[in-house]
């Protein structure tokens, strides 16, 4: 009878290296190595799994671990070991291989192995050691199938969906980036983590379709002064240059439109294009950051904070400011004529699709239905304003549409002939007011002079972009903590009567052009309050289907989430009628880089001071709302206090404001189940040190010893994501910082030696 080899079952594996007696090199600095792990699986020839360095200096002997993350086949290692001159570059020491049989027969699972160079020298001997391993009876090829123990960790009350398992988020993100987040051997903590980056889809996607109803929306101003009836010569000229200052506005979005529409495939703009008009729709440097922790015991947790360039007009400039001030400046009259306009366009376009509807429901022959579309009709409510009228009248079309009007007549004394035709005198009364309307409002667009008119359309220009990269980004977030909440319907409900709180986090300075991007970041994030989200379901399982779209809805919009109709029929009921959910955003900034040292000295840090009361104030006023939603929130509602109170003492005090204040409002906004973003000029050198510093606090809180957080911290900073995403933007894997401007950064935030040169950033 054959003997059966081993075999493991499909579980982790930890792989374990010594490497010992390392063969000192020509100079007399240490020996800095680092291990590049390679796997066979007998089919592709040898594959790229990950590096790492090995740390420690006790004894001559480096330690790491590693495990394989990905569902694979391995037969055999191999180990490739470079000595650094810094943290990204360096040369081959040696290689060594070994087959995964061997460890797991060799008595206590290690093995003894000599690290040889490209000539058979040997330079160091290699201890590999294998634990998490479960051996089996059975007759197959000895070989390794690893499952990722990182790709989903889930703790009771914090649900989070993977990018690679969930197909409706799947079709969303794209461009997954994937980084073990390596813990030092020797330390007492029993977590593992992996860092992801991924790109949104929601980049190019939502300000196409933003784009579309721009270009409507100022087509139909043009319309209206062209409809008007012939003017005096003074009019007649005011009205040309009107028409020459929409057209070329327009010219510029339909320009942009057809640049976006041929590159369908784009899903990030890097840094370096920042300034490009082409692009000034875009997010700059979007990504979401996801930190997945695990605890050996079996639980597990993700945190997610999404990155990006600060939303921000780098197109038009800032010599004059951003929008903060402008809108200050602006003639509030003209803006709010064209205000009232584009208001009375979209109500004249839902009236004329309701309109639409009521000529079918006509054709039904029943008195029934005549009697319910009499019901809509209330002659003294046209001699009201033309905005309240037409709210009232669509709302009583919708209604009827759902069959759901109330207080209907019982009386069946009216004919068909008469309700026909007082409908028909409705609409048309309410197409004259409509139309009258909207001319009186053109013409009082020519009462202003000419410069004025051109200044509100450039300021509109400027919003409407700081407006379309914010709503990409906070889409982005949004969609994965919707995600999050469909298995917490208690939650869900409380979001539907608050709102979900959106946080953003600035590092931006106070001084020259940061100060106007912070001016156009803190009108974008308060832009995000006429934003509103429900879900939909999914009409098909293709790609697109799972995209979110976007509608205007009166005076803001409406995000649609599509799910798939298993899910969407276990959403409360509510929630399947199209239950909308807003936003409650918060923005808080506190400069990092030597800028704001001078700002802070010699400079105007006002401005900063305002926008933090003012974040303060509202979190506050979310906290309030939020424990009169949730009534088992008590247990956590002490701590948030404190926190709040910390937070109120910091933005307060008369000193320069100190990171410590991102540090307290991201604790919160993570408390309170919200949705976090952090943004920096690029989104890609201060935002990278934010990010991991922020990773190295939470796995603190999850039992990281205070001794491995500088390690775990310059770890992440050089081998993780985020230097990574610096090649993306730049090219090269370095930030884009010099020597003597990091001496104004604190220490938390200050890049390992190596990491860092002089580029365009």
């Amino acid at each position: 009878m054959a003997c059966r080899r081993p075999t493991l079952s499909k579980r982790n594996i930890e792989i374990s290296i010594v490497y010992k007696d390392l063969v000192q090199g020509p100079g007399p600095e240490q020996p800095n190595p680092m291990v590049t792990v390679f796997y066979c699986s007998g089919q592709h020839g040898w594959v790229a799994h990950t590096h790492t360095q090995l740390k420690g200096h006790v004894n001559h002997e480096y330690r790491c671990t590693f495990v394989f993350d990905s569902e694979v086949l391995v037969n055999k290692v191999r180990l490739d070991v470079f000595r650094l001159k810094d943290c990204t570059t360096g040369s081959n020491s040696g290689s060594v291989e070994f087959a995964l049989s061997g460890l797991i027969v060799a008595p206590a699972r290690k093995l003894w192995l000599d690290l040889c160079s490209h000539e058979g020298k040997k330079v160091g001997d290699i201890i590999v050691e294998a634990s998490n391993v479960v051996v089996t009876s059975s007759s197959e090829e000895h070989s390794l199938h690893v499952t990722s123990r990182f790709t989903l960790c889930k703790i009771p009350g914090s649900k989070f969906s993977c990018f690679k398992m969930d197909p409706s988020l799947s079709c969303v993100f794209c461009e997954l980036l994937e980084r073990p987040v390596l813990l030092p051997t020797t330390s007492p903590s029993k977590i593992s983590a992996i860092e992801q980056a991924t790109e949104s889809k929601m980049a190019l996607h939502l300000p196409v379709i933003l784009l579309n109803y721009y270009v409507d929306k100022y087509s139909y101003c043009v319309g209206v002064l062209q409809g008007l009836r012939k003017l005096c010569e003074p009019w007649q000229k005011q009205r040309q240059k009107a028409l020459v200052y929409f057209e070329a506005l327009i010219e510029r979005y339909s320009c942009a439109l057809r640049n976006l529409s041929q590159q369908q495939s784009r899903t990030f703009k890097s840094s370096r294009l920042k300034c490009s008009k082409d692009l000034e729709f875009l997010p700059t440097n979007l990504h979401v950051q996801r930190l997945h922790i695990y605890h050996r015991r079996g639980t597990g947790c993700a945190h997610d904070v999404l990155t990006l360039g600060a939303p921000a007009a780098h197109s038009l400039g800032f010599w004059d400011g951003g929008l903060r001030s402008l809108l200050h400046k602006a003639s509030g009259v003209t803006c709010k004529v064209l205000h009232n306009l584009w208001l009375l366009h979209h109500m004249h376009a839902d009236l004329t699709q309701k309109s639409k509807l009521l000529s079918k429901a006509l054709e039904v022959q029943s008195d029934c239905c005549w009697e319910r579309l009499m019901s809509l009709i209330d002659k003294q409510e046209l001699t009201l304003p033309v905005d309240q009228s037409l709210t009232i009248l669509v709302k009583r079309i919708d209604s009827y549409l759902l069959g759901k009007t109330e207080g209907m007549s019982q009386s069946n004394e009216r004919s068909m002939e008469k309700c026909a035709d007082s409908i028909c005198r409705m609409m048309q009364k309410t197409a004259d007011v409509v139309m009258s309307t909207a001319d009186c409002l053109g013409f009082s667009l020519l009462q202003e002079p000419s410069q004025t008119l051109r200044r509100c359309l450039n300021l509109q220009l400027r919003r409407d972009v700081v407006f379309s990269q914010t709503l990409a980004a906070v889409v982005s977030g949004v969609v994965l903590r919707l995600h999050a909440l469909i298995s917490e319907p208690r939650m869900l409900q409380a979001m539907q009567s608050v709102g979900i709180l959106v946080h953003f986090e600035g590092l931006l300075s106070t001084f020259r052009d940061e100060r106007g991007m912070i001016e156009d970041l803190s009108v974008g994030v308060l832009d995000m309050c006429s934003v509103h989200f429900c879900f939909v379901a999914a009409s098909r399982v293709a790609q697109a289907a799972f995209l979110p779209n976007v509608q205007e809805y009166g005076e803001g919009w409406i995000v649609e989430v599509p799910l798939l109709p298993n899910l969407h029929d276990q959403l409360p009921p509510e929630f399947r009628d199209k239950a909308k959910i807003s936003l409650f955003p918060v923005f808080f900034n506190v400069g990092i880089n030597e800028e704001q040292v001078l700002a802070d000295w010699i400079g105007d840090t006002s401005l900063q001071q305002k926008i933090n009361e003012e974040a303060y104030s509202r979190l506050v006023g979310y906290h309030s709302q939020l424990q009169h939603s949730l009534y088992n929130f008590s247990d956590q509602d002490e701590d948030i206090r404190a926190l709040l109170s910390d937070l109120r003492h910091s933005v307060q005090d008369n000193r320069p404001q100190g990171p410590h204040i991102l540090h307290i409002a991201a604790e919160v906004c993570r408390r309170l189940g919200g949705v976090r973003l952090t943004c920096c000029k690029s989104g890609k050198d201060r935002t990278a040190m934010a990010v991991t510093l922020e990773q190295v606090f939470l796995l603190q809180q999850h039992g990281l010893p205070a001794a491995d957080v500088n390690p775990t911290l310059d770890h992440m900073r050089s081998q993780g994501c985020r230097i990574e995403i610096a090649r993306k933007n730049v090219g090269r894997k370095k930030y884009a910082f010099n020597a003597l401007q990091l001496k104004a950064f604190p220490r938390q935030y200050r890049p390992p030696d190596g990491t860092y040169t002089v580029l365009e950033s």
